[in-house]
């Protein structure tokens, strides 16, 4: 009898350590893709803020050239007014005068461009603030077996997916992300680890999910 109690005991102890182990190896593997998920936006971050220090260079550049053609253009066209009545306009002038209009349109297209990539950064900020979205995979074909492809892919690569069904419609195209208030980009980030032609666009219905990917494709 004590026998049998000793190796119950046994038992019981080997059983608490398997579940130690199980335990200590599901802890490990969720830090290391939330770790993973908060590298990829700092260097995400570190990027965008290159860009836009890139483009503050590029736009206080090209404000120079367009003040020094003015000042050129201010030149030759009192030139011209004195010359006026004595000879043609020359075609230099002209030209010159022409180069002030085509910087300043690429001033405003840069200004744009700009304008994008900081709204791009302020999200990348606030995301760092922002906690790790409920992820879902839904099938938007008839076939859910590219939808469970997907989960699987989304949770090697750092976006940690909770539950996997059918879309309420079978006729998407592309994959599409949708995304609750406040995870824009992070669903940004999700498209782009899809890549192709996924289309990003905001949550419309009340979900318990932050974050909700459809697999599109052939029906």
């Amino acid at each position: 009898m004590m026998l049998l109690k000793r190796e119950s005991l046994m038992g019981v102890k080997r059983g608490f350590a398997s579940i130690a182990v199980l335990l200590a190896a599901t802890l490990l593997l969720g830090g290391c893709i939330s770790n993973k998920r908060v590298d990829n936006n700092a260097a995400n971050v570190s990027i965008v803020a290159n860009r836009t220090n890139n483009l503050k260079a590029e736009v206080s550049d090209l404000r120079s050239q367009v003040d020094k053609l003015v000042i050129q253009v201010t030149g030759l066209n009192e030139k011209l007014d004195s010359l006026a009545g004595t000879r043609k306009p020359d075609a230099k002038a002209a030209s010159a005068k022409a180069a002030p209009e085509r910087v300043n349109r690429e001033v405003i297209l840069l200004e744009q461009e700009l304008s994008i990539v900081e709204r791009r950064l302020e999200n990348l900020e606030k995301s760092r603030k922002t906690p790790a979205p409920n992820i879902k995979v839904l099938a938007g074909t008839t076939d859910i077996q590219p939808a469970k492809d997907m989960a699987a892919f989304l949770s090697r690569n750092g976006f940690p997916v909770q539950a996997v069904d059918y879309a309420s419609s079978s006729s998407f195209k592309y994959d599409t992300v949708y995304y609750a208030e406040g995870y824009e980009d992070h669903a940004q980030q999700l498209a782009e680890a899809l890549g192709g032609k996924t289309i990003i666009k905001p949550l419309t219905w009340k979900s318990v999910f932050d974050v909700i990917a459809v697999k599109g494709g052939p029906r």
